[in-house]
């Protein structure tokens, strides 16, 4: 699967219109992560990152295609870090289990660290087609990294299909997670992420 690029900006050369660039997706960025997407609008984005309106379509046709270069930064983050994590844990000695509760304490973590701008992009998928193409596109990377990950226990694994049950967990998780973000207030987070953790163990021992 190809990345999109019908929503690609014109990419900038110069240092200056890169910093500029960037300057407008850190303002819609912070707006996004606090009002939320639907409230967020080019003038507000404008304000905060100190450049002219026109500045800000010279860069980006509409607020939309912001969003969707938000989104293709943070999924590509997402997996950078997932990618970078697992080849430092495939070069040390780690049991299935213990294999497992890294990575699910690891997404979370990285989750919750942007709780709301993955609400507002959960939000944002389901209204834009090309950010759903988008989002999948990260997603089977992500897939395969995780795939990658549980590749040499595969022999080992109680599982039939690997590339299913990645993806099972994979999104499982995704849901568990904005779950224990919207509720946060509600909910015992420790205890919820604790018995998601023990059934993925259990689930690859069995």
């Amino acid at each position: 699967m190809e990345k999109p690029s019908d929503y690609q900006t014109k990419n900038p050369v110069q240092k200056r219109s890169l910093l500029t660039r960037q300057k407008i997706l850190d303002a819609a960025m912070s707006h996004i992560a606090e009002i939320g997407f639907e409230k967020t609008n080019t003038n507000l984005i404008a304000e905060t990152a100190q450049v002219s309106i026109g500045t800000v379509y010279v860069h980006f046709k509409d607020k939309w295609e912001i969003f969707l270069t938000i989104l293709d930064q943070f999924s590509q983050n997402v997996y950078n870090y997932l990618s970078q994590g697992i080849d430092n844990v495939l070069k040390q000695k780690i049991e299935l289990p213990e294999i497992a509760e890294w990575l699910i304490t690891g997404l979370y973590q990285e989750h919750k660290l942007n709780g709301r701008l993955n609400l507002e992009i959960a939000k944002f998928v389901l209204k834009d087609p090309r950010a759903a193409e988008l989002r999948a596109f990260w997603d089977q990377k992500i897939d395969a990294e995780i795939i990658r990950l549980f590749e040499p226990f595969r022999q080992k694994l109680p599982i039939r299909n690997m590339n299913a049950a990645i993806i099972v967990t994979h999104r499982s998780a995704h849901q568990v997670f904005q779950y224990l973000y919207q509720h946060r207030d509600r909910v015992d987070e420790t205890a919820i992420l604790e018995e998601f953790i023990s059934m993925i163990k259990r689930y690859i021992e069995a």
